[in-house]
């Protein structure tokens, strides 16, 4: 322990406490949503017959803000510094957050979802490319790695936020966590790369060269299809805990506060492991075969098994977590992958294009599979799609471990 602490300067430790508080302030929010899910649309009228379907609507419409924000904030991050895009998605987001103290109606809801996802996108990709760029390369898989374990501990507190606070407050904790990340966010300084190549003549924060580039686009769908079991996993089997529940016959119901808290106890080591594996081996993508692995074990033991107890069920919940261990991984290759000058616009929005791929599959899943297949294999055909499709896409990857990221495209 001692080692790690006296291997980064104060400077260096100053921006890997505001990046990690960054995702865990993201991971709260993202689910949290899931844990108050069904009391706040009861709340707002909602038929408990409905709320699946709307929950999922809900969710849908928070990932396309996610997905308009990362690129937004991503462009800009490119354009005028890390550090000033990092303040004003925190603001957008907290302000946005309180306010989901007050709706009355769904569709506010879903509005605030939706500009709260726009708010949010800014957090981990703009923070990674800090990481990036004011780490050394060796000792950027531990840094990465510190940040993914308070991304984990930002998802499981939203989990506990859920059991003692009411719908409206646990929101509002959000609000009020990402006011006190500004104040701190006014000590970081700005990229070093960043500001070198601000002084050339160079295009930046360009979409374009990401799109009309061959190469540079299939890294970047890659990317981003490589994380697609992320969120399949979360919005089918975790965000519906009661409806599997009342269908394996678990009594009591379970609850999706605990789930999530189950699924995070599972997701924290296993995030750990997959930084100590990449070390160890000097690869990004080796861990994120063997983790991606353990996701389809895992999500076939929980539709086979299919658990008539709490114990047995909550227990699955913290096996689906551990397959989570790559996400953080594949975040920090895929900033690895692009210069400086499109490393902002890359890394921010292929996390949140990632999030989204999970639209798609839950169309899918609700649509076509869902009304054929009933609810488990459903939500198994679908979830061996995703597996599939992240599979192939590491494979078609470069591995990037500990790279020099001081280079342009």
């Amino acid at each position: 322990m001692k080692k790690i602490i006296t291997i980064y300067t104060r400077t260096e430790w100053l921006i890997i406490l505001v990046v990690a508080l960054g995702y865990f302030v993201d991971a709260y929010d993202l689910l949290v949503f899931s844990a108050v899910r069904k009391p706040s649309l009861l709340a707002l009228g909602v038929p408990e017959t409905r709320i699946m379907d709307v929950g999922l609507n809900l969710l849908n419409w928070q990932l396309v803000g996610l997905v308009f924000g990362g690129i937004f904030w991503g462009m800009l991050a490119d354009k005028f510094g890390r550090r000033t895009i990092l303040f004003f998605s925190i603001i957008t987001y907290s302000v946005v957050n309180l306010l989901n103290a007050t709706i009355n109606s769904v569709d506010q809801y879903i509005l605030l979802r939706f500009i709260g996802g726009i708010g949010l996108a800014g957090e981990l990709g703009v923070g990674i490319s800090l990481i990036t760029e004011n780490i050394p390369a060796n000792k950027r898989t531990i840094a990465t790695t510190i940040i993914s374990v308070f991304g984990m501990l930002g998802a499981g507190f939203g989990g506990v936020a859920s059991l003692f606070l009411s719908w409206k407050m646990c929101y509002v904790v959000g609000g009020l966590a990402g006011i006190g990340l500004l104040l701190l966010r006014l000590s970081v300084k700005e990229s070093a790369m960043f500001k070198k190549i601000k002084e050339q003549n160079l295009k930046r924060g360009n979409l374009l060269l990401i799109l009309f580039n061959p190469r540079l686009l299939m890294t970047y769908l890659f990317c981003t299809m490589a994380g697609s079991i992320t969120f399949v996993t979360i919005g089918l089997f975790i965000q519906n805990t009661p409806e599997f529940g009342k269908l394996f016959n678990v009594n009591p119901i379970p609850k999706g506060s605990w789930a999530i808290i189950f699924f995070y106890l599972g997701a924290a080591p296993s995030e750990i492991l997959a930084g100590i594996i990449s070390r160890k081996l000097k690869s990004r993508k080796i861990p994120m075969y063997i983790f991606l692995s353990i996701t389809m074990i895992s999500i076939l033991i929980f539709c086979i098994w299919q658990p008539h107890t709490i114990s047995g069920f909550y227990f699955t919940c913290f096996l689906l977590g551990l397959g989570l261990g790559y996400w953080t991984i594949l975040i920090s290759t895929s900033a690895e992958q692009f210069g400086v000058n499109i490393r902002a616009t890359a890394a921010t929005s292929i996390p949140n294009v990632a999030r989204a791929w999970s639209i798609p599959f839950v169309l899918l899943f609700t649509n076509v599979l869902k009304p054929n297949f009933g609810l488990i294999d459903a939500a198994l055909l679908t979830a061996v799609f995703a597996i599939i499709l992240s599979i192939i896409s590491v494979k078609m990857l470069k591995e990037t471990f500990e790279n020099n990221a001081e280079f342009i495209d």
